[in-house]
Order: C-alpha cells, then structure tokens, then sequence
C-alpha cells in the first residue's frame, strides 16, 4: 500500500507539473509531491509514502538501459573530445570539497570528520560509506549529504559548476546545459535522468559522473587523511 501510495501521489504530482508547462515535469513534480506529504508528516490513507530500497534496487536497470540506449557511433567519434573537461573534473572535485568543508566548518561547527565527508561533491553512498569509517556522526551525516540542507555549499558547488560549463562548452563541442550537469553536484542516476528528460548528451554527462565517483573515493580519502591528521 505504501508503494502505491508514493506512486500515486508522485504521478498526481507530475501531471499538475506537465499541466503547469514546468521544465521536467514528471521528474520535480513527482518529487515535490512525494516529499512535501512526507516532510510535513502526512500519512494518508494511514501509511506513509515511500519506495523499499529493493524496489528502488529493480528500477535502476531501466536507467541504464535507457543510458545504454543512447550510445552511438557519433558519440564514439566525440569521445575524444572530452579530454579537456574530463582534467577540468579532476580540478573541480577538490576544489569543490575544500570551499565545502570550510563552509561547514566555519559556517555550521560541525566536526572534522562529518565536515569532511558532507562536502564530498555529490555521491550520498560514497560519502556515507567513507564517513562511516573515519569516525563521522552518520546522522549528521546522512542529512547533510541527502539533503543537502546547507544551501550555501551547495551554492558553492553550483556557481563552480556554471562557471566551468561556460568556460567549457565551446571547447568540448557540448550544450552548456550538458556540461553543467557533467560538473553539478549530484548523483550519477539523478543527473543521468535530468539529462535524459532534456535530452541533452547522457553519455557525455554519465561518463562525468562515474568518474567523478572513481575520483571522488580517491580524492576524499586522501583529503580526509591530511584534515584529520590535524587533531580537533
């Protein structure tokens, strides 16, 4: 019941958002429904909306089957191509993470561990699992890195990320929304799904995101090395 409560109530949310003529539609108003009944502790029907992580587990396929999809030879061709903005990425992450912790830091005087990882840019299961070993407050934690509460990091993160996508687009012969999702902190599966609802270069932007999560396990190890070796 509580499985078609959420879809129900995610597709009531996206037909009022295609009615409105809003820009991805189906994907925010579904997610603005669903959320605003269970942030404000509705339970209609007696049960609260929500989708079983197995559940969620069976539906990822289908967004790699439509990432897969749309492989081409062309895009074989312009592979390439994204050499620039695949070194701009390397810059980015650490760049992106050290403005991030300062800000958490200074900002919201939140440990050094937790700091660390919440500032990962984007990749909630990254940063868990990292920060889960390090020593951070995993309920911090979880609700800094899913929801992203501390607006001016994310800010941070995203005037970065327009920045490079201006800097970047004629150079590596991609749309600037492309780009800009290539760079935009969030979740391989999200921005692979923004970009396919745009239609907008999915491979370009898929390919940027499993990298920046190889990078991201990489770079945020080390970083928290050198941070905690600090002392508080």
């Amino acid at each position: 019941m509580a499985i078609l409560l959420a879809l129900g109530l995610g597709a009531a949310g996206g037909a009022v958002a295609l009615w409105l003529a809003l820009p991805l539609g189906m994907l925010l108003g579904s997610l603005v429904a669903v959320g605003a009944v269970t942030a404000t502790g509705l339970r209609p029907l007696g049960r609260v909306p929500q989708i079983p992580q197995h559940v969620r587990n069976w539906l990822i396929p289908i967004v790699g089957v439509a990432i897969g999809g749309s492989f081409t030879p062309q895009i074989l061709r312009e592979m390439p191509g994204w050499a620039g903005s695949l070194l701009a990425l390397a810059v980015y992450l650490p760049v992106a993470h050290a403005i991030g912790y300062l800000i958490y830091r200074r900002m919201g005087a939140i440990d050094r561990p937790t700091a660390c990882f919440a500032s990962v840019p984007g990749g909630l299961i990254e940063c868990l699992v990292l920060g889960e070993e390090a020593g951070a407050d995993i309920r911090v934690l979880t609700l800094l890195a899913a929801l992203r509460l501390a607006a001016v990091a994310t800010a941070a993160m995203l005037v970065l990320a327009a920045a490079l996508a201006f800097a970047l687009s004629g150079v590596v012969g991609q749309p600037l929304a492309a780009v800009f999702l290539a760079f935009a902190p969030g979740g391989v599966a999200e921005m692979s799904l923004i970009a396919l609802s745009l239609q907008v270069s999915v491979v370009y932007v898929t390919a940027h995101h499993v990298a920046r999560i190889l990078l991201t396990v990489m770079l945020a190890r080390i970083f928290a090395r050198r941070v905690l070796s600090r002392g508080p």
